[in-house]
């Protein structure tokens, strides 16, 4: 099983990249609100709870997919270096099952994250929009345009490419199926 990992800051394009990729590939998408949504419906966003819960979620996500044969999902999701300890799991849940981790950092300029932040496709999927909220949960993050450390990403300027151009580069890189 193949996980791609579209990672980076809020409004850098990574459902939009995701879901082109997904139609792409015929592979599963699970953007970080199927699981936020869930944990935050119980517990305070940001608590400690609602992080643990949704990593344990992801963690057996992972697990149930590649025993039941899925071939590949395409996830998402804010990246900072506080994040790292959950992709290392990821990193060590696939390999157990004997898939593969394919990262994908998403960037684009800040001056244009903020102007999509407050898009009305970001509105109608209830994610952060407001502008002062988004710039202080931006403000917020360890370092929201970090590079995760510990194996490497394919690096995409959403500024500059078109979402169907990004996933086709991404499909090449990681040799991924087409439909």
């Amino acid at each position: 099983m193949k996980l791609v990992l579209l990672y980076g800051p809020p409004a850098a394009g990574k459902l939009t990249i995701a879901t082109e990729l997904a139609a792409m590939t015929g592979y599963r998408l699970v953007h970080n609100h199927l699981t936020l949504d869930l944990a935050t419906a119980v517990f305070e966003r940001g608590s400690d709870a609602a992080v643990e819960f949704v990593d344990e979620t992801r963690q057996r996500l992972i697990g149930a997919a590649a025993a039941h044969g899925v071939p590949g999902m395409v996830w998402t999701m804010v990246y900072d270096t506080a994040r790292v300890k959950h992709i290392d799991g990821y990193r060590r849940r696939l390999t157990e099952a004997g898939g593969e981790l394919c990262l994908v950092r998403l960037t684009c300029d800040e001056a244009e994250l903020h102007v999509r932040a407050g898009s009305e496709s970001r509105v109608d999927r209830g994610k952060l929009a407001d502008p002062v909220r988004y710039a202080a949960y931006l403000a917020s993050l360890d370092d929201p345009y970090a590079v995760y450390p510990h194996q490497p990403s394919l690096v995409v300027d959403t500024a500059i490419t078109q979402p169907e151009t990004a996933a086709k580069l991404i499909a090449g890189r990681y040799e991924l199926p087409g439909r």
